[in-house]
């Protein structure tokens, strides 16, 4: 299976380095295919999936917020134009995370199976999948070497990507969105609350950090 992923991307790969593999390709791959599914908004606190559980559903992100969890410990967020229940895709394993969503998410769901049967009768289906899981390997990769890193450089980094993927940041200013508290970016960044607390109000106090909302 590998050595087949290997030669189709070596095929394909200006196309993926091109980024026609990326999320928008894939979601209009599938509904081309005309592959059923049911767009919905999950609500605040919903559990999607529920670590080393069965699961059956894959989302497509259109919009929202959503906290990647492995043993209690939030390894990434998720928000739009991001595909959940790939990591996976050759087995019936349980799920490897528990996903909660912590705004209102609007998502395409798919039935699990009837997806997989479609995208591996299709060569692009596999480089689909091969370019969904590079994503994901190299995200977890970049947290486990910022996880290295000292504490400030270490919160500062995932302020700046939250303020990127959910906030803003212009003008040398981070805006976070309030909902993510000092304790949820504590988690984030592997630090006691104390430590984020102090951190963050330093940086509200020179003026380069803002809460939205407070």
């Amino acid at each position: 299976m590998k050595e087949k992923i290997k030669s189709l991307k070596e095929i394909h790969l200006e196309n993926m380095d091109q980024g026609k593999f990326d999320y928008n390709h894939f979601l209009e791959f599938l509904l081309t295919h005309r592959i059923p599914y049911k767009k919905c908004t999950l609500k605040r606190n919903t559990h999607i999936f529920i670590e080393n559980q069965p699961f059956k559903n894959i989302y497509f992100i259109e919009s929202g917020v959503i906290s990647c969890n492995k043993d209690q410990n939030i390894v990434g967020f998720l928000g739009k134009k991001n595909i959940i229940g790939l990591s996976n895709p050759y087995t019936n394993d349980n799920s490897f995370y528990t996903l909660k969503v912590l705004q209102p998410t609007t998502v395409y769901e798919f039935d699990r199976a009837d997806m997989l049967t479609t995208l591996l009768s299709f060569q692009e289906g596999w480089l689909f999948l091969y370019a969904n899981n590079h994503r994901k390997e190299e995200m977890l990769f970049n947290k486990t070497l910022l996880l290295q890193e000292a504490a400030e450089h270490r919160l500062l980094a995932l302020l700046k990507e939250v303020a990127h993927l959910f906030g803003d940041y212009r003008d040398g200013i981070l805006f976070i969105p309030n909902y993510f508290s000092k304790t949820l970016l504590a988690n984030y960044a592997n630090l006691s609350t104390k430590t984020c607390s102090n951190l963050c109000n330093e940086w509200t106090e020179t003026g380069e950090l803002v809460f939205d909302g407070d």
